[in-house]
């Protein structure tokens, strides 16, 4: 039973660690095409793009440009706040793997303790647990 627990809390691990890895790459890809303006040109070709004819049939074309041209128009006036707010963005990597640590440890003290309390079953307890395996 303990080996199950620690199996599980191993495999916690692993996803937790991995689901951290992906959010601080995604957060760095994300901070540095603000700060370059990589994301101010990518909307511009986003809201230029033509409208599908599959899509045409549930989109109604004059209101696709008017949203097309809102967004043009937001890219413009956001366009010198977009490198500010990536290098405002750098903060978020340090503090995501911080919570990964806060989140890791917590794991490790709840792994701790169910494997404290399955040590301290009765032996009967520990007789069907081991009847289980």
């Amino acid at each position: 039973m303990k080996k199950a627990i620690w199996i599980l809390v191993s495999l916690l691990g692993l996803l937790w660690t991995s689901l951290a890895w992906l959010l601080a790459s995604l957060s760095d890809w994300l901070a540095r095409a603000l700060a370059s303006g990589e994301a101010g040109r990518a909307g511009q070709a986003v809201a230029e793009w033509p409208l599908p004819d599959w899509l045409a049939v549930w989109i109604d074309a004059e209101r696709l440009r008017a949203l097309q041209a809102l967004l043009l128009d937001l890219l413009d006036r956001a366009q010198s706040a977009l490198p500010l707010l990536g290098s405002a963005l750098q903060w978020l990597e340090p503090m995501i793997w911080v919570l990964w640590a806060l989140g890791l440890g917590l794991l490790l003290l709840l792994g701790g303790l169910v494997h404290w309390w399955a040590a301290s079953l009765p032996a009967a307890g520990r007789a069907v647990a081991a009847a289980s395996r």
